[in-house]
């Protein structure tokens, strides 16, 4: 049997099946009924970022099940804060450090370990797997995907959504507010994460990323 690799199975969470059956390299976390609905159970997480984040806000009544974007937005707008004020740059910023932290612990930061890409894979639902580095970094490069939902997968056991293109990708990123985790993922490479990408660039087909921060092991894809 394979030994687990500490990640979720997205497909069995959704599910409750799997094609890997219990050679899966991935947890197979149990649903739990809960009246006529269906409710996940959340693995353990050694570190969660986000929640010491939202901590430090104490007077914010904090969803540890819902979109993060959704919560940070919410506590904005109790807390009345607008676009220029100190305290919401302030936030921001922080927010942005516990995403990339919470990205960097779900799917690792070593960019040779071949766990942590297939476990990457899995979660993008990339189908067959990829047996090698070389493999796994190609596909990713092909996928076009928003950050933040790699982060609120395991919090909210929704899949994550991959998009056919670009222009997809935009609107959905655009139309949600996830600004902060827009990530387009192709074949060539660009000059790294940061957070200056200009409009112009951003219709180009190169990586582009507002986070401002190494990402994991998808870093080394972009420098």
């Amino acid at each position: 049997m394979r030994s687990k690799s500490g990640g979720v199975c997205f497909s069995y969470l959704e599910s409750g099946t799997c094609r890997f059956g219990s050679t899966c390299k991935f947890a197979h976390v149990e649903p739990e009924e809960n009246g006529s609905e269906q409710s996940f159970v959340q693995s353990p997480q050694r570190n969660d970022h986000i929640s010491d984040f939202f901590a430090e806000y104490p007077d914010f009544d904090y969803d540890e099940s819902a979109e993060i974007w959704r919560e940070f937005y919410r506590m904005c707008d109790e807390f009345g804060w607008n676009k220029r004020q100190d305290e919401k740059e302030e936030a921001m910023e922080n927010f942005k450090s516990a995403m990339v932290q919470q990205f960097n612990d779900l799917y690792g930061t070593d960019g040779d370990d071949l766990n942590a890409w297939q476990s990457l894979c899995h979660v993008l639902n990339i189908v067959p797997m990829p047996v090698g580095l070389n493999d796994c970094r190609k596909r990713i490069r092909q996928t076009h995907v928003n950050l933040v939902d790699l982060v609120d997968a395991p919090r909210t056991g929704v899949p994550v959504r991959v998009f056919a293109n670009l222009k997809q990708l935009q609107d959905y990123t655009t139309g949600t507010g996830k600004e902060g985790g827009k990530v387009h993922l192709v074949e060539e490479e660009a000059e790294g994460f940061r957070s200056d990408v200009s409009q112009e660039e951003s219709t180009k087909e190169t990586i582009f990323m507002s986070l401002g921060y190494d990402i994991g092991i998808i870093k080394d894809l972009v420098v």
